[in-house]
């Protein structure tokens, strides 16, 4: 079976259900069918509340069998109100029909200067002027808009993008403008043909402009100016998906209270509710029914273009599963909210739904400037970092303050966990600590920046004349990590006592404990502060660094990192020492400056000794003139003359004078050419 069939199917299958559920409510033991415009009978008031019944439930009441029977539990009374009040629900979905059926005759009735047929005529010439004004408007501005078609979005000027959108929302504005002027002209009283044309009026509003927002993520028909990361298939299936979804969730909270007015009942109230319900949970479920393929891959673009993380992978595994669970609360939150006569839930749900989405479209626009900047990595290399950094602090900004918003929804307005008061007041010390952990996240983040921005700035490549290149790249690798250490030790431990201060933990004993724990500590570990302390002034005397080859008591070789209290280096046979600081002693730092090696040629007494200066002489201009020497900086060959005679020998010293790690390889060099050219011209060597 196809994908497409299986979804079809599924989609079928929920809307049996739906129209099964109606049908069992119209079905039920609800009332009798009754003429237009009649209205339910008023419940019969409940007796007053027993002196031990509960207080602060909407559904827990006095026995209603009289006192010679045993009071049912809270939990199951509530239980059994619960269902009874479920049950006139149901049986009271008739009633919400004969509401509906209403309608006609009130839109008559209720101005008697306006037939319905104007009235009708009217509503739509201001719907279709409103669409239309907004549709002249986008199209006839277009040619302000660049041609910019065949260019990615990621490198189309940020200029372009913001025309385009400036577009849309003049578009939008002229609507509003039309809207107003309908509302102004023509549905300016307070009677029930008004109310329903301003209602119309708000809902396309509202709904224009979340197409006007949809229009500048997807785009559609221009590709270029596309900021989600999906392909045209994909951009016109969401589009279209969302367009429909947005008008209905629009449309049904304006259209239930408008409609509510006409019957008051609260259990026709209740019935519209859940019908409300029904048809928001139904049209939640067909978005992902039928965009369950491209919005897996609209949410696996953003996660990849704002960086892979354990979270973000977890979320994109099953968001399937999480967006089902979602629904399965829409549903139930509304459910809830009907029976209860309580719009608090179904305000909720609407509040969570709400953020929900602007996160995710928040998480695409982050997406798009984490492309734009990789995308300008070549200009300038260290704008991704840049852009990372800006895109980390606002996502926790945003989920943060959405969490606040929402928890407090819940807490307070539906699970009744805490009062407002009680949440007020702490709110503002959890405010305050939140901002406190924010900045300190912030500092984080420019740390690490900053940190990776001098690696980057700096670089590892050599001068050849001086060198300075690679001597600043160890400088800033050895002294960057110990500084990041510092000063995150400094952004984790302040905000931390902050956070306890502001809880009400009074961090005075703390702070004096960790002192005197300190210096038990110290007085314990001479070893380990006299390492510490001796690095601290190494690296300030800049002894070493990442890189450079040193000689010590304990070793000798190359560094190749430290941590606190020891010094890696790793030696010329592969060994790697861990050498405290401590026993570091004398260091011989061998990579700065230029290293000069002897080398001792012996020769016999009989050899023609201005013949051997001349061949040395043109070595050493062969050297100097050479490009893969000169590659490795200062080099120079000097002849020193005879240094001693010994054994009937003569012996001849050259100095080599070359950077550090290439005078060995020039070394060997030099001696090459010499024993050649010695044995080219008959000079016999030792």
């Amino acid at each position: 079976m196809s994908a497409g069939a299986g979804s079809v199917r599924r989609l079928k299958a929920i809307l049996v259900i739906a129209i099964a559920i109606v049908c069992l409510g119209l079905g039920g033991t609800g009332s009798p069918s009754r003429p237009s415009g009649m209205v339910a009978e008023e419940p019969t008031s409940a007796p007053a509340p027993a002196a031990g019944a509960t207080n602060g439930s909407p559904l827990v009441g006095p026995s209603a069998h009289g006192p010679e029977r045993h009071a049912l539990p809270s939990g199951v009374a509530s239980a059994v109100q619960f269902l009874s009040r479920a049950g006139a629900m149901v049986r009271a979905l008739p009633d919400f029909g004969w509401m509906l059926a209403r309608i006609p005759d009130e839109v008559a009735h209720s101005s008697p200067e306006r037939p319905p047929g104007r009235y009708w005529l009217l509503l739509g010439v201001a719907v279709v002027a409103s669409l239309l004004a907004e549709g002249a408007t986008r199209h006839g501005v277009r040619w302000l808009s660049r041609d910019s078609t065949g260019v990615p979005p990621e490198v189309v000027p940020m200029g372009t993008l913001a025309a385009d959108a400036a577009l849309d929302a003049l578009a939008w504005a002229v609507l509003a403008v039309v809207a107003y002027a309908a509302i102004a002209r023509w549905f300016a009283g307070g009677d029930f043909q008004n109310r329903l044309g301003v209602t119309v009026m708000e809902i396309l509003l509202w709904w224009r402009l979340i197409v006007a927002v949809l229009m500048v993520l997807f785009r559609p028909a221009r590709a270029h100016l596309r900021i989600a990361r999906i392909n045209d298939q994909d951009a016109r299936s969401l589009f279209r998906t969302f367009q429909v979804a947005a008008l209905g969730i629009v449309a049904l909270p304006f259209l239930t209270r408008q409609f509510t007015e006409l019957q008051p009942d609260p259990e026709v109230v209740s019935a519209a509710r859940l019908v409300h319900g029904l048809v928001v949970w139904l049209l939640l479920e067909g978005c992902f029914i039928a965009a369950h393929a491209p919005l897996t891959r609209w949410f696996t673009s953003n996660v990849a273009s704002t960086g892979e993380s354990p979270i973000g992978s977890l979320l994109i595994r099953h968001w399937a599963v999480l967006s089902q669970a979602f629904l399965i609360l829409v549903i139930g939150a509304q459910v809830y909210s009907a029976v209860t006569v309580d719009p608090a839930a179904g305000r909720t749900v609407y509040k969570t739904l709400v953020f929900g989405l602007l996160l995710v479209l928040l998480e695409t626009v982050l997406a798009f400037a984490m492309r734009r900047a990789k995308a300008r990595a070549e200009q300038s290399p260290t704008l991704p970092l840049k852009r990372a950094m800006v895109v980390r602090s606002v996502r926790v900004a945003a989920i943060v303050l959405a969490a606040m918003v929402v928890c407090q929804s819940w807490a307070v307005d539906v699970l009744g966990l805490v009062d407002e008061a009680r949440w007020q007041s702490s709110v503002k010390a959890t405010t305050r600590s939140g901002i406190t952990l924010f900045v300190a996240y912030v500092a984080y983040e420019m740390i690490e920046y900053y940190a990776a921005k001098f690696r980057m700035d700096v670089s590892p490549g050599i001068d050849p004349a001086s060198g300075a290149g690679s001597l600043a790249y160890s400088r800033v690798s050895t002294l960057v990590p110990v500084l990041r250490i510092v000063a995150l030790v400094f952004v984790v431990g302040v905000p931390i006592f902050v956070v306890l201060t502001e809880a009400g933990v009074n961090v005075a004993p703390l702070l004096a404990g960790a002192s005197i724990f300190g210096l038990a500590v110290s007085f314990g570990s001479q070893a380990l502060v006299k390492d510490i302390v001796s690095g601290i002034f190494y690296l300030a005397d800049d002894a070493f660094r990442i890189g450079e080859s040193i000689e010590c008591q304990a070793a000798q070789g190359t560094v190749e990192g430290f941590t606190i209290r020891s010094l890696r280096v790793r030696s010329r046979n592969g060994n790697l020492h861990v050498v405290p600081y401590g026993e570091l002693g004398a260091i011989t730092n061998t990579s700065r400056g230029l290293k000069t090696i002897d080398i001792d040629l012996k020769f016999g007494a009989d050899t023609d000794l201005e013949r051997v200066k001349s061949i040395v002489r043109d070595i050493a201009r062969s050297i100097e003139e050479d490009p893969a020497c000169r590659e490795n900086g200062d080099t120079r060959l000097t002849l020193h003359g005879i240094s001693d005679i010994a054994g009937g020998a003569i012996v001849f010293r050259l100095s080599l004078s070359a950077r550090p790690g290439h005078a060995d390889a020039l070394r060997r060099e030099i001696l090459t050419r010499l024993y050649t050219q010695f044995q080219e011209s008959g000079v016999k060597l030792m």
